[in-house]
């Protein structure tokens, strides 16, 4: 049988495989990031690897090893997003610290509390490891019943307790007592080693959607008990749940919340009624399934202008440019309509008249010299900007609820931090009735995780809010989502 040789970060690693293996399933088996989001289904393109002595670079899904080869694998996991740490070393012997989780698809933020003060001590973000499996729900469901669930399990508990492991030694803490985890109802199936396979065909039935506590140790956590957050359908999480604590909507009459994650996810509050859906907008606004995307990590240009003739750039950190997330990816769009680089279809048109038509060759878009929109990338965008307008139309309609009635519109996570508001409602995002009216509420997750965490009675709260939110089907046709669907994927040009 041929042998692969693996080289990545100084390390080198031997393997003996059957011959005709794929090497993207030699890397999902032994947990090796070569970059991908895809699952290796082969659509994303971005599992680049060399073969050694060459300048030869190869998708790990498309390759299949008939003899040895010597594989260098270039891409790094930019699992760093943030570090944040309180200069509090001091704490009484009898203090409990716990931690909250909002485990997200594609990001995954943990935060340290004193539960005594009800201080936060430390704060850190991670890309979820889990995307070696597939950057969307449904690709880590079909991996889940090839039987990678205990696989994906481990990969995401190893990450919480390496930085759990570093919080113990930084702050000399003996324990964590409790953590408490936000996340969609595939992320919380997946932690807790039950195969979600139910959530990924029709009818669409969790196994399960109410509060779970269980011992840590149990599960591979480093904690001595863990809560689950109860969510509220198949596909709205607690992340969700917890979030219509902390956002600020049940102050408001009417109000929205908006959760452009790998799902769309939409709670519409009606006085005091609760409707809630989820539209497929697919990862895009996270960076995925674009080619030159990336989540929001250090270096991700998350804003563009267009000043004096010249696309200018911020980058998140104001590290060197390695890819768009979501915020930039908006900008970027609509800047092109604007100038009429891309026509109402979504087409590149290159006959505008536009100083940067130099940018455009053949169906990319250069922003920097290594750094593209694509066609393709236009289309994901459509879909992913369409599916949230047209869930947000749907949703009020089936509420019935016009769009002026609603009083505050919250757009959560971090896209919603970085994105400019202008641009958005430009390009079709957001109806542009809501202008005026969205607030940037931050990771509402984590925040009412938080809560959760500190106090038992928003604990409370979150169960009789997933209980109480009516789910709204979108695919049922008399609610006319496909037809707005339809509608919003056009750009309106200015």
């Amino acid at each position: 049988m041929p042998q692969v040789t693996v080289i990545r970060s100084n390390e080198t690693h031997i393997y003996t495989v059957p011959n005709g293996t794929r090497l993207m399933d030699l890397f999902l088996q032994n947990k090796i990031d070569s970059g991908g989001t895809c699952g290796g289904k082969g659509i994303c393109n971005k599992c680049l690897v060399r073969i050694a002595g060459t300048e030869k670079d190869i998708l790990a899904c498309h390759y299949a090893v008939t003899s040895d080869v010597i594989i260098e694998v270039n891409y790094e996991s930019a699992n760093f997003f943030s570090d944040y740490h309180q200069d509090r070393h001091e704490h009484k012997v009898t203090d409990e610290f716990g931690i909250a989780i909002d485990l997200g698809t594609t990001t995954v933020a943990m935060y340290l509390y004193n539960l005594n003060s009800s201080l936060m001590i430390g704060s850190f973000s991670f890309l979820n490891p889990q995307v070696i499996y597939g950057a969307d729900v449904i690709s880590r469901i079909d991996k889940c019943i090839s039987g990678f669930l205990h696989e994906e399990q481990k990969i995401i508990t190893q990450a919480i307790n390496k930085q759990i492991d570093q919080w113990l030694i930084e702050f000399s803490i003996t324990k964590i007592q409790k953590i408490v985890i936000a996340g969609n109802p595939t992320m919380l199936h997946i932690i807790y080693d039950v195969n979600p396979e139910s959530i990924g065909s029709a009818p669409y039935t969790p196994v399960f959607l109410e509060t779970k506590t269980f011992d840590g140790a149990d599960y591979g956590l480093h904690s001595e008990r863990v809560v689950l957050l109860p969510s509220i359908s198949a596909f709205i999480g607690s992340d969700l749940s917890v979030g219509i604590l902390s956002s600020g909507m049940l102050e408001e009459n009417t109000s929205i919340l908006i959760d452009m994650g790998t799902n769309g996810e939409i709670i519409l509050k009606k006085h005091n009624d609760f409707f809630g859906c989820s539209t497929a907008t697919g990862p895009a606004f996270e960076g995925a399934n674009i080619e030159k995307g990336v989540g929001g990590i250090n270096g991700a240009i998350a804003k563009v202008a267009y000043i004096a003739g010249e696309l200018v750039t911020e980058t998140i950190g104001n590290k060197t440019p390695i890819g768009m997330c979501g915020s930039g990816l908006v900008d970027l769009v609509a800047i092109l309509v604007s100038e009429g680089i891309i026509d109402d279809t979504g087409a590149f048109n290159h006959d505008a008249n536009s100083q940067l038509i130099r940018q455009l060759v053949a169906d990319r878009f250069y922003l920097k010299n290594d750094i593209y929109l694509s066609q393709k990338d236009i289309r994901q965008f459509q879909l992913a900007k369409s599916a949230i307008c047209a869930g947000i139309e749907t949703l009020m309609n089936a509420a019935k609820v016009n769009l002026e009635e609603v009083n505050k519109v919250f757009v959560a996570g971090g896209f919603g931090f970085h994105l400019n508001l202008e641009n958005a409602f430009k390009i079709g995002l957001l109806p542009k009735a809501f202008n005026g009216r969205v607030v940037s509420a931050g990771n509402t997750a984590g925040l009412g995780a938080v809560m959760c965490l500190i106090n038992d009675n928003m604990l409370n709260k979150a169960q009789e809010i997933a209980l109480c939110v009516q789910t709204v089907d979108l695919m049922n046709k008399k609610l006319g989502f496909t037809e707005r669907f339809i509608d919003n994927m056009l750009f309106e040009l200015q």
